[in-house]
């Protein structure tokens, strides 16, 4: 309850908190509050218990001083009332018997005792009968007593036993209130009469009362529980004494003492007090807790730190002998020193030098106790593998020591001077390297020496010349260092620079700016190397990026790029550009007869004449091989096919003689007028190739001016197809159907045999004959690919459907004459026979007369490999380009395939027939057998069967299907 009252109370003391310059932990405060709180709440209670006891010991004494001055105030009441009473009583027993003038008698006694006793009001005397027989007022005023002493509370005459006096109490008109004492003439009777004396407590009060209680207290007489008489303040109700009054009469009245105020007046001074000592005795148990706790935690910080400390520390202080001694020491002293603490403890400050083989710390040490002043060394050991730093201080007649090993430092150093001075003999003697720094004044404060070598200037002609070279691009440097400070990069920059011998060097400068700790720009630092040599490479490179190596010309690469430029220049109007495309004629035979090195003797002097022939402004280039390509930035068709027949005559006329031979050329050419609607350079490049070979087919030595004639859309569309058909290769677009072989007339049916055909989807899932993108695929050489395409496909359906090679004969795959040319692709097709043996026996290649014919030595080879694995050849086209029958002996064909042009019309016409026979008679002795194509009607079909072809293939015997579709039914048919 009392902890509960006490956490309620105010804390007057926590803006002590805000006297601690230092925050301090928070655990440190909570204690610190706890222990204040607690010695502030102590304070106050003793002052509250002193209090008290002060406030109990003043009750006392005015309880005491009460006491007593009731009892002398009652005594002296009691005087006073007897004192009165035995006058009354005088008068009573003195009454005469006999008097002449009784009334006088009693007014002279009455006046006389009013006047010696004080306090009296009036005396009145009563007769036998009880009836008031005269009054004596002490102001001699008429004054109104019992009218009979049946009033004053005696109806019957019957005096009380036992009572000498009798009092009542009685109130005048006025409200006054007063005492009236009653003694009869005879002791207890009433025969002849009584004396009656009024008092009045009011008068006693004043002149006996009021003196003794002063202003301290406050005097109550009651009597029947109604104050007769209140002297002091008639509030007071604090009753500290009483006592009764007793009378004659036995009347119950008593004397109160009541305090005015309380005996104690100094109780908020002393709680006050008591308060304002607690707070302060708080703050200062607070404060010293605080300053304690900062003192345990500063002396544990430092014996942490001491004890964890990097340094060496050491306290000298004097010994009995006068000597610095070591007083404290740290561990990390007893390591650096090499000696326990117990040993280093009590030392003498010779010894501590002579462990450190040091010479001058024993005087350092009493230099500092005597000028007290600090002193800082370093210092090696004799070995001089050991360094230190020592610092001595002077505080309170001691000497503190501290000691730190700066071997590392030192010897970083040490590396460091050797890096610094290695590095400056490698940067003076970097080959065509300058370091430099530049402050924020723009003053160099570095330059390596390697700039005086690259220029030829001594050091201190070099930096002037620099610095005003620097000084004349202050503005694009100015723009560089503004874009580093905003964070972006830039790129190095270069400097032409005179050498002292009148030569331009190339100077390529990268620099970056320096900062201070506070952020602010303290310079550039910068590395400047000397690129000229690499310029010039990179003209070189840039020079040949861009040219023809042989004819000095511009290359493919520069002349698309101006075809580039020109085309958008067109698109944007006002402008008109032609393109010409042409290539040398005979050319080939001039590098067959007399070597490559005469063919580029005779491109070198071409090129001369070809320049003469074009104008400034046309743009030349070499394209490859003998293909050249000219831009004319001009207006007008009349002008530039002019200018191209010029070229044309020129390339004419020339004369090349090499070695005693003499050579003439031609050329031919397609010119193109470059059109918005062209997309690309290659596109237009294109057109001007399909113009200039329409002017080869057409006679050579003349150009062909690109329109939508039909022999260009006919070059567009073979070279539409060039790009198609490298698609469909790429996304297999491509699809293999099959015709039957069937043997006809007597020649005994061995199994299946067709001929693998090859067809092409276009975008609206139509096939497309091979007619139309076969011519094509030859001129640009897709060919070789296509057909590989069609064995691979072909030997993977095969191997997917050995049921189905379980009854073939004969599957024939045609080949190109470009695949035997090129020996990269027969190899492929070898390897993929090789990786299906089985097959191998399956498949039979057909091969025409033409090419066999002109590639004879590739054709004997390619077909030696393959019939070694089982394979199968046919001769196709037979008679298309007969000229003798000898070349069958060196070609082990297995059939012949006779050409459709001798079989179409075989039913009626008898030529065609004794050709057939004819053919027969030479296959049957070289031991082949014969196959007629295009058998389209039972007509032909009879007349081969007669004249004895044993194979015969045609929309009469079977037309072409899928070849997919064909397995599928096939498998679907051996199922049922």
């Amino acid at each position: 309850m009392l902890s509960s009252k006490l956490d309620a109370l105010p804390k007057p003391w926590a803006w002590l908190s805000y006297m601690n310059a230092r925050p301090q932990s928070k655990q440190v405060k909570h204690k610190a509050d706890t222990v204040a709180t607690w010695v502030a709440v102590l304070v106050l209670l003793a002052g509250v218990s002193l209090n008290g006891a002060l406030e109990r010991n003043a009750e006392t004494n005015q309880q005491q001083q009460a006491q007593l001055l009731a009892e002398n105030v009652g005594t002296r009441l009691d005087a006073f009332v007897q004192e009165r009473q035995s006058a009354l009583s005088v008068m009573a027993r003195n009454w005469p018997n006999s008097h002449p003038n009784v009334p006088l008698w009693f007014a002279q006694h009455a006046a006389d005792t009013m006047e010696v006793l004080g306090g009296v009001v009036a005396i009145g005397w009563y007769g036998a009968g009880g009836e008031l027989q005269a009054v004596q007022s002490a102001d001699w005023q008429p004054f109104q007593i019992f009218g009979s002493l049946a009033e004053a509370g005696l109806p019957h005459m019957n005096w009380p036993q036992g009572l000498e006096s009798l009092s009542v109490r009685m109130q005048t008109e006025e409200g006054r209130h007063l005492v009236a004492y009653l003694i009869p003439m005879l002791p207890n009777r009433l025969d002849r009469g009584c004396l009656v004396m009024v008092i009045d407590p009011q008068a006693i009060a004043a002149k006996l009362i009021a003196p003794m209680i002063g202003n301290e207290f406050t005097l109550k007489i009651t009597s029947d529980e109604m104050d007769v008489l209140v002297v002091g303040q008639p509030g007071a109700a604090h009753i500290y004494a009483s006592r009764p009054l007793v009378f004659k009469d036995q009347r119950h009245v008593s004397l109160s003492i009541y305090a005015n105020h309380t005996a104690y007046q100094a109780k908020n001074y002393v709680i006050g007090f008591a308060a304002l000592a607690g707070l302060l005795l708080a703050w200062a148990v607070r404060a010293s807790i605080i300053r304690q706790r900062r003192l345990n935690l500063s002396q544990q910080r430092f014996k942490a730190a001491s004890e964890s400390s990097l340094d060496g520390l050491l306290i000298l202080a004097p010994n009995e002998y006068g000597e610095l001694a070591v007083a404290e020491a740290n561990p990390m002293a007893e390591r650096l020193i090499g000696r326990p603490l117990d040993q280093l403890l009590d030392a003498n400050v010779d010894s501590v030098a002579a462990w450190l083989q040091s010479e001058t710390l024993t005087n350092d040490c009493y230099q500092v106790l005597t000028d007290q002043q600090t002193i800082e060394r370093r210092f090696s050991t004799r070995c001089g593998k050991q360094w230190f730093k020592l610092q001595l201080v002077h505080t309170e007649e001691l000497v503190a020591v501290t000691l730190r090993d700066v071997s590392q430092r030192m010897i970083a150093q040490q590396e460091l001077k050797a890096r610094e001075e290695k590095f400056r003999r490698l940067v003076e003697g970097l080959n065509g390297h300058v370091i430099y720094a530049i402050d924020s004044d723009g003053q160099f404060e570095y330059l390596s020496d390697t700039l005086s070598r690259l220029l030829g200037w001594s050091p201190e002609k070099v930096v002037p010349r620099l610095e005003r070279i620097l000084a004349s691009c202050a503005q694009h440097r100015g723009s560089r260092y503004q874009m580093l400070l905003s964070g972006q990069t830039t790129e190095p920059y270069r400097l032409r620079i005179r050498h002292q011998n009148g030569n331009l060097r190339t100077v390529e400068l990268s620099e970056s700016l320096v900062f201070d700790n506070a952020g602010e720009l303290r310079g550039i630092e910068g590395i400047a190397k000397d690129i000229t040599d690499a310029d010039k490479l990179q003209q070189q490179v840039t020079y040949q990026a861009h040219h023809d190596a042989l004819t000095g010309l511009f290359n493919r690469y520069h002349f698309d790029a101006c075809i580039a430029e020109s085309l958008e220049q067109v698109r944007e109007g006002g402008v008109e550009r032609w393109l010409f495309y042409f290539d040398l004629d005979q050319f080939k035979a001039v590098n067959d007869s007399c070597g490559h090195i005469a063919g580029d003797a005779l491109l070198r002097q071409l090129t001369h004449i070809i320049q003469n022939a074009l104008p400034d402004d046309a743009v030349l280039a070499r394209l490859g091989g003998d293909e050249f390509a000219v831009l004319f930035p001009m207006q007008g068709q009349e002008s530039a096919v002019a200018h191209c027949e010029e070229l044309i005559r020129a390339v004419r006329e020339f004369r090349f003689g090499w070695e005693g031979q003499l050579f003439q050329l031609g050329a031919s050419g397609g010119l193109v007028e470059i059109e918005s609607s062209f997309v690309s350079a290659d596109e237009l490049l294109r057109a001007a190739d399909a113009a200039c070979y329409i002017a080869k087919e057409r006679g050579r030595n003349r150009i062909h001016l690109h329109a939508d004639d039909e022999a260009t859309q006919d070059r567009h569309r073979e070279l539409h197809w060039f790009s198609r058909l490298r698609r469909a290769l790429e996304q297999d677009q491509f699809e293999l159907h099959m015709q039957p072989i069937c043997a006809v007339g007597n020649t005994p049916n061995k199994g299946l045999h067709y001929e693998v055909l090859l067809r092409l989807r276009d975008e609206q899932n139509s096939l497309v004959s091979p007619a139309v993108f076969i011519p094509a695929a030859e001129r640009y050489g897709v060919m070789p690919d296509i057909d590989l395409w069609v064995v691979s496909q072909t030997l993977a359906l095969l191997d997917a459907h050995p049921e189905h090679v379980d009854e073939l004969d004969c599957c024939s795959i045609n080949l190109s004459a470009a695949t035997l040319s090129q020996h990269r692709v027969t190899e492929q097709i070898i390897e993929r026979v090789s990786d299906h043996p089985e097959l191998a026996a399956k498949i039979c290649f057909e091969i025409t007369e033409t090419s066999a014919i002109s590639l004879m030595e590739d054709a004997q080879q390619f077909i030696g490999h393959l019939k070694s694995l089982g394979c199968r050849f046919a001769l196709d086209d037979f008679g298309a380009g007969m000229t003798s029958f000898a070349y069958l002996k060196n070609l082990p064909v297995d059939y012949l395939k006779i050409d459709g042009q001798f079989v179409r019309r075989l039913a009626e016409d008898k030529v065609d027939q004794a050709v057939v026979r004819a053919f027969k008679n030479v296959g049957l002795s070289l031991g082949m057998e014969l196959v007629a194509e295009f058998v389209s009607s039972d007509a032909i079909l009879e007349v081969i069967c007669d004249v004895g072809i044993h194979y015969g293939q045609g929309y009469a015997l079977g037309k072409p299907l899928p070849l997919a579709q064909y397995l599928q039914g096939y498998q679907m048919a051996r199922a049922c």
